[in-house]
């Protein structure tokens, strides 16, 4: 891709919810939900970087 060429919009949506109970914490979190596919950068001879693909994980913590 020619340098200062323009690779388009998207948008990009994370989330987290987390519920605690008792000496207990859970939470999930999710990056990149509609998991777009996009490029975040691009060096002068040519080589382009794709962003986080999606991305999920839960904690479960216990406080003591």
């Amino acid at each position: 891709m020619p340098i200062g060429s323009r690779y388009g919009d998207y948008n990009e949506g994370d989330a987290m919810v987390g519920y605690n109970f008792g000496d207990y914490s859970l939470s999930l979190q999710a990056q990149n939900i509609t998991d777009e596919t996009v490029i975040t950068s691009c060096l002068a001879r040519g080589d382009c970087f794709y962003g986080q693909r999606r991305a999920i994980s839960a904690n479960l913590r216990y406080n003591f």
